[in-house]
């Protein structure tokens, strides 16, 4: 491919627009298109519109080829989807966003290509994190049920076109290995390393659970089986 000479312009409102010409002997290329500004960390809908256009020059009919190169910032994973897997790739290595447009122009015609593109950015890593907070639980779980049966784009973590059980299936083998509960030391034995709130207590239990590889789990957390106890 020969090199186009191109303006990247950042306006005030956060959309990049790309310009780019090309006029040679046999050919005219000239492009133009737009997509929003994209920031380290963040996810959503990434989307792309304008157009290229071929201009043949010659007698012959010839298949022209417009190849565009869009920076991610580090971190970031955009998901194509089946539908643009013909003209958009993801190279990691690089974090760009690859489109390769073309078209077969007759002799001494013009080809207008449109350049479209919708598709979802997630951080690199973490796929079923929904809610951008660095991890995947309860409510990511949440945000997926509630978009359940419909065609949201963050809830469809595999593109298919449909919030379902594949997405669910997803989002659980992703769940993240953390706990936000705060665990104070006790020592139910009579040591002095427990809980200053206890030492009014009249009676203080230890109870000791074994998690096990198949327990259930509600929101993250596992369901602890009920406790009984009698005073004598």
């Amino acid at each position: 491919m020969v090199p186009m000479t191109s303006t990247v312009r950042l306006p005030d409102a956060g959309v990049v627009i790309a310009v780019s010409e090309f006029d040679g002997d046999t050919r005219t290329v000239v492009s133009s298109y737009e997509y929003p500004e994209w920031i380290q960390g963040q996810i959503g809908t990434f989307s792309g519109a304008g157009d290229v256009t071929f201009t043949n020059k010659t007698d012959q009919n010839r298949r022209m080829k417009y190849r565009i190169s869009v920076l991610m910032p580090e971190g970031s994973e955009p998901q194509i989807p089946d539908t643009l897997t013909d003209v958009l790739c993801w190279e990691p290595e690089t974090s760009r966003i690859i489109g390769v447009f073309e078209a077969v122009v007759n002799a001494n015609q013009e080809v207008v290509v449109p350049i479209q593109w919708d598709l979802v950015v997630r951080n690199a890593g973490m796929l079923a994190d929904l809610n951008n907070d660095g991890r995947v639980d309860g409510q990511d779980q949440g945000i997926l049920i509630a978009a359940f049966g419909t065609d949201d784009a963050i809830a469809d973590l595999n593109a298919d076109g449909i919030v379902d059980a594949a997405d669910l299936g997803i989002l659980l083998s992703n769940w993240s290995d953390y706990s936000e509960d705060t665990i104070e030391t006790s020592d139910a034995s009579g040591g002095t390393d427990y809980n200053t709130l206890w030492r009014t207590a009249d009676h203080v239990f230890r109870l000791t659970l074994n998690e096990l590889p198949n327990q259930d789990r509600r929101e993250g957390h596992y369901v602890i089986p009920k406790a009984e106890w009698r005073l004598t």
